[in-house]
């Protein structure tokens, strides 16, 4: 219980930490867009967060959801240290579900990323007033929602990620990421990103689903 209490704490008051981390996901060598996804269009992402579940915790563990009697081994995270993964594993079991169900992500937070809530959303270009961006981010910006918006709707890509779950120490991360098009399909993974010299670089990653 103490664990549940400390980590819920944390993470609910702490967002500094939540979206500093969400906002170095995106690469500023490349043209608006996170540098993990498979889309260069990849720009706009679900204002609903992924909720880290039994599933995923089950999925971390590598065992069955209704399993809870097998020794954990983490042998599939081959490059995160197992007393991490294991680190990582107990507070997402911790982590506040209700906590995440109430948790959106903030537009004049999340600097990089366009928030929708559905595919069917049509974005107004005044979002623009809510990002810090030069005149060359905003002309791109304002290209992708042109796009956005005359897309059909089956064929909107949408980004989507959970809370990131962080270590005591604040040098590991978990989080789940996907994309999903309603026309294609779409892929979602676990992440595990450490933190090397300010920076936060991929680590391990296992995969869920994917086109």
């Amino acid at each position: 219980m103490l664990l549940c209490s400390v980590t819920h704490n944390a993470w609910a008051q702490d967002t500094v930490q939540i979206y500093a981390f969400v906002n170095q996901l995106y690469n500023p060598g490349a043209t608006f867009r996170l540098n993990i996804f498979k889309s260069d269009w990849g720009n706009f992402l679900l204002r609903k967060p992924y909720l880290i579940d039994e599933t995923i915790c089950a999925k971390i563990k590598n065992a069955d959801v209704s399993d809870t009697t097998s020794e954990v081994s983490f042998a599939h995270w081959t490059e995160t240290p197992k007393e991490v993964v294991a680190e990582l594993y107990q507070h997402c079991r911790a982590l506040d579900r209700l906590w995440q169900h109430r948790f959106l992500w903030q537009q004049a937070k999340v600097q990089k990323y366009l928030l929708v809530d559905h595919a069917k959303d049509k974005i107004p270009a005044t979002v623009l007033d809510k990002l810090s961006l030069n005149a060359q981010e905003k002309a791109t910006v304002r290209k992708h929602i042109l796009d956005w918006n005359k897309t059909a709707i089956a064929d909107r890509l949408i980004n989507y990620c959970s809370i990131p779950v962080f270590t005591d120490d604040g040098n590991y991360a978990l989080i789940v990421i996907g994309q999903d098009v309603r026309s294609e399909g779409g892929w979602d993974s676990i992440f595990i990103f450490k933190k090397t010299k300010g920076q936060w670089l991929r680590l391990d990653m296992l995969r869920l689903s994917e086109i």
